[in-house]
């Protein structure tokens, strides 16, 4: 039996961000709301001179313990053969944190300024609305409890026959009301079968051939939400008052996600491991799936932006996929190839969704990791957008469809359009992925490298949205290649530039089909060049190998579907360049 008992206490994490007063986030920050009186030209600055601190804190007190029990057991010449352990793990984490932002900050003089107005909105600088001096003022605290029970067993028979049982039953606080939901049991159940050790098998070129099948369910939790209501308090604006959001409503019903689970898989292996790998098949079905997804906005959810999300159990799905893997190994005295082939093909779609369920076409948008897009029948991930009818001739306004009809009716499509009337792409997520890495050698040189490839996904890209350029200056390049005279519809999709802006106009341009891309791509992951070599006896030096190195990563591209060369991995933001790096290193 063993006994454990940890206690971590205290456990503290500090950071700060220092913007210097001539940095360009600090002076933006300070010229943005200047005031200047246009009879005295007198100057205020609601922000003072000095730099700009961040701080944050985070605190983490955290308890464990665990019994456990190990059993071994070999009989009968070491026919039979049993492992197994069990065991009970109970175990309570505290996080808390803060974060405040200083003004004036003097890192010199250890001075800040004293008094800095966080109500008022002063107009900006460049007469476009007004603004809010930042308060990142804020505190945090989870409680995180759980308790676990759990065994795993394993008997094999003559190194042929193997059968597992694998079981646990885990506890949180994070769960509904009731005790036994709080909890759930998972278990799952397998057998092997080492076809090459029967007494029968006689393929001398195929030493290893072994069949897998397995059975079971897993679950899964998350933080984000809980059984209890879940609000975020905020200083009132115009009152010493506090004020609240609504994050999630009570849910006594909040239960694990759980996911029952079919393996197949078969291992092989060549004469002299020439070439080994293995393929195997799966099929899931997931319940009480834990995501954010949208909901009828009149359930009196909506957030601060007027979009109604809800995160809970709140699907069920199936998908079933295939993965394939490949390894060679060819090696003569002085040149050597190793390789290895990564192949993966998964399918998933929506059985059930438990929330009502909106119509607004509009609600399907989001492709976030986290968001479900609630659609039967459709990929747990979907890309929906708006139909695109091009650019009105006359204006390079952008034109969509409402029941049948063209349209610049930007509030009519955004509000009305139905869910069988929008367009639907596919998944958001690769269905067909994988890998391909080869190292060859020659002698004590040798150079490796990694291709991966991913195909079956949609991605949409961003473009110009002029109420963002004029509100926060966020441009985008596609402003050059906007429509400003007639007869550019024929070259651009861009629309044109009006003012005062729209901003459903912009919401329907950046959310339309011709912004989506399709996001098969092969990417050159890295390369790497090594020699190694021994130093000879005579040297009388304590080193037994120098290995040098150069490394290469981030390489690129090698092909993308989308016309537009967009990389997928880097839609919003800039594409990080390569990296390269050498070093030495000595075995001793």
């Amino acid at each position: 039996m063993q006994t454990q008992n940890t206690n971590t206490k205290n456990a503290m994490t500090a950071g700060s961000t220092i913007y210097s007063e001539q940095s360009y986030f600090t002076r933006d920050a300070i010229n943005i709301i200047t005031q200047v009186d246009p009879t005295t030209g007198v100057i205020t600055r609601p922000i003072p001179l000095g730099g700009i601190a961040d701080f944050r804190d985070n605190e983490l007190n955290s308890h464990q313990g665990r019994v456990q029990i190990n059993a071994n057991k070999n009989w009968d010449g070491e026919r039979h053969s049993f492992n197994g352990i069990a065991g009970w793990e109970i175990r309570s984490n505290v996080n808390s944190g803060k974060a405040y932002r200083l003004y004036g900050y003097d890192e010199d003089f250890s001075a800040v300024a004293p008094q800095v107005d966080f109500i008022t909105r002063f107009p900006k600088y460049d007469g476009f609305g007004t603004l809010r001096i930042s308060n990142l003022a804020n505190i945090s605290k989870t409680t995180d409890n759980f308790i676990s029970y759990y065994t795993n067993l394993l008997y094999t028979y003559s190194t042929r026959y193997s059968l597992s049982l694998s079981a646990r039953k885990d506890e949180a606080n994070l769960f509904g009301v009731a005790t036994n939901q709080k909890g759930t049991p998972l278990w799952s159940v397998g057998g092997a079968w080492q076809l090459n050790n029967e007494p029968f098998y006689s393929l001398g070129w195929l030493p290893l051939l072994k069949f897998r099948l397995s059975y079971g369910y897993n679950g899964n939790i998350s933080r984000i939400t809980s059984a209890e209501t879940v609000i975020t308090y905020f200083g009132a604006v115009t009152t010493p008052a506090r004020t609240a959001m609504l994050q999630n409503p009570p849910n006594e019903e909040l239960r694990w996600e759980r996911t029952r689970q079919l393996n197949a898989g078969l291992d092989f292996g060549f004469k002299n491991n020439v070439i080994n790998g293995r393929i195997e098949y799966y099929q899931k079905r997931s319940v009480d799936l834990l995501a954010e997804a949208p909901i009828d906005p009149t359930l009196g959810l909506s957030d601060n932006n007027a979009e109604s999300y809800f995160y809970g159990n709140v699907a069920s799905m199936k998908g079933s996929g295939i993965d394939f893997e490949l390894n060679t190994q060819v090696k003569s005295q002085v040149i050597g190839w190793n390789g290895n082939l990564m192949f993966s093909h998964s399918t998933s779609q929506i059985t059930d969704f438990y929330m009502p369920v909106s119509t607004n076409g509009g609600d399907y948008l989001s492709i976030a990791s986290w968001s479900i897009n609630p659609a039967i029948g459709k990929p747990v991930f979907s890309v929906f957008s708006y139909p695109w009818a091009g650019l009105d001739g006359s204006n390079g306004d952008p034109l969509g469809y409402l029941g049948g009809e063209i349209t610049g009716d930007y509030s009519g499509i955004t509000n009305n359009t139905p869910l069988d009337s929008m367009v639907y792409h596919g998944n958001a997520q690769p269905t067909t992925f994988g890998a391909f890495r080869n190292t060859i050698s020659y002698k004590s040189l040798s150079l490796s490298f990694n291709i991966s490839y991913k195909y079956g996904y949609f991605f949409r890209r961003p473009s110009i949205s002029y109420y963002s350029l004029l509100n926060t200056w966020t441009g985008h390049g596609d402003y050059a290649d906007r429509w400003q005279q007639a007869g550019d519809e024929s070259r651009t999709t861009v629309p044109s530039f009006v003012y005062p802006v729209n901003s459903q106009r912009d919401a329907f341009y950046g959310s339309s089909e011709i912004l989506v891309e399709n996001g098969s791509h092969i990417r050159w992951e890295d390369i790497q060049l090594s020699y190694i070599f021994q130093p000879k006896p005579s040297f009388n030096i304590p080193i037994e190998q120098v290995r040098v190195y150069a490394y290469a990563t981030n390489i690129g591209l090698l092909w993308t579907s989308n016309k537009k060369a967009i990389d997928p991995y880097f839609i919003n933001n800039p594409r990080p360049g390569r990296s390269i790096a050498f070093g030495v290193n000595f075995q001793f």
